[in-house]
């Protein structure tokens, strides 16, 4: 991206070509090959009392298992948790498939609003404030930590919570990120 030959603004150039129909057409591709999928994505964050993050993570979970689904949540490695659907239940929630925005200029724009829209609404029916919290990792562009990953600003792993750690947590109101690091994995905090 530093070159002298390759700008940074001819990068972008170039990703743009990736989210659209048309842009992957010119570039001899089929947007159907690319843009499998997407899942839904609920960020939240308290950078003061990063369990309040939990307990509303959690509420959502029990909720979205009532429904029918699998969530499954995330440490972020920081402030707070992030709660996961797979392709299968988020298709469900959001009552479509990517496939079916193909025929839109920018699918990707309009799937990423209709994703970010179902996830305040699925909080709202949870009882759960997302008011504040991020809902760009919905968006068309949206990114997350992987999990396993090091949160560069923390140190800490971005961290899968099974069954033991969520009942392990579920017994704290306010913990800090080191206290969440050492519950969750305390070999190596």
């Amino acid at each position: 991206l530093r070159s002298k030959e390759f700008s940074r603004h001819q990068f972008a150039k170039v990703w743009e070509q990736y989210l659209t129909p048309q842009g992957c057409a010119e570039r001899g591709l089929n947007w159907e090959d690319i843009w499998v999928a997407k899942t839904l994505v609920f960020d939240f964050d308290s950078p003061l009392n990063p369990m309040k993050s939990f307990h509303k993570a959690d509420k959502l979970c029990s909720y979205l298992t009532e429904l029918g689904c699998t969530p499954y949540m995330v440490f972020s490695g920081s402030k707070g948790f992030h709660v996961h659907l797979n392709i299968e239940d988020s298709e469900r929630m959001v009552g479509f498939k990517m496939t079916d925005w193909i025929e839109h200029k920018d699918p990707l724009k309009v799937i990423g609003k209709h994703y970010a829209e179902t996830v305040v609404r699925l909080c709202n029916e949870a009882g759960v404030s997302y008011a504040n919290e991020d809902r760009s990792p919905n968006f068309r562009q949206g990114i997350v930590r992987c999990p396993y990953s090091i949160h560069h600003k923390t140190g800490q792993i971005v961290w899968p919570l099974d069954g033991k750690n969520l009942a392990d947590l579920r017994l704290h109101d306010n913990l800090s990120i080191i206290e969440i690091a050492k519950i969750l994995h305390s070999w190596d905090i």
